[in-house]
């Protein structure tokens, strides 16, 4: 997929939005995000991106972003 790049990127759904638990604030939220992409070479890939925002997002830095089966993303 890296050798082709990605021309486009269309946000389609957000099946999972949560707040995360731990002794930390409750403002802190884990997203998987599904996105539409087109390859330059006009393929089109959906993949699934887990997005933390919040104050503890540090905490989650070595999960890996991007993931192309639902199953492995919500495993993350």
């Amino acid at each position: 997929m890296q050798e082709h790049g990605v021309t486009s990127a269309v946000d389609v759904q957000t099946p999972y939005g949560k707040g995360v638990r731990g002794s930390g604030p409750p403002a802190t939220r884990i997203r998987i995000v599904e996105r539409a992409l087109t390859l330059g070479d006009g393929q089109s890939v959906t993949a699934w991106d887990i997005e933390v925002h919040g104050p503890q997002a540090d905490e989650f830095a070595d999960v890996p972003e991007r993931f192309y089966f639902l199953e492995d993303a919500r495993a993350e």
